[in-house]
């Protein structure tokens, strides 16, 4: 069993705790703020993807190919859209939008890093 709480969920950002964090919109907008951007070394122009395993958990990491493209949303966040992510997303949790916890602890699937989106932490 793996812990979160607030020594491996969250990171400190100018004196503050940030925890890294997934909007998702009914339309598609995915928006990464800084600390998720920061544990994926992602920026502007990077890709990311989407993972679902086949016990419903969802992950975000940055992709090695293929991605989909990052655009800047404000000063210290990006985001992407996906309208088929997110209604699948929206269909394992019953909703129509929502701010979502990300693991900072990556779990490896084929040599790549992905953080588990926590469907669970709906804000």
């Amino acid at each position: 069993m793996k812990r979160y709480n607030v020594i491996n969920s969250r990171r400190k950002h100018r004196g503050m705790i940030l925890s890294p964090k997934v909007s998702i919109q009914r339309s598609g907008r995915f928006r990464l703020n800084k600390a998720l951007l920061d544990i994926l070394e992602a920026s502007i122009g990077d890709g990311v993807e989407l993972m679902c395993d086949d016990a419903g958990e969802w992950y975000v990491s940055k992709a090695k190919m293929e991605g989909i493209k990052l655009y800047r949303s404000s000063s210290k966040s990006c985001e992407f859209f996906s309208r088929i992510a997110a209604d699948a997303i929206f269909q394992e949790i019953d909703a129509d939008s929502g701010t979502f916890l990300v693991s900072k602890i990556p779990h490896v699937f084929d040599g790549q890093k992905c953080y588990s989106i926590l469907l669970s932490s709906r804000a």
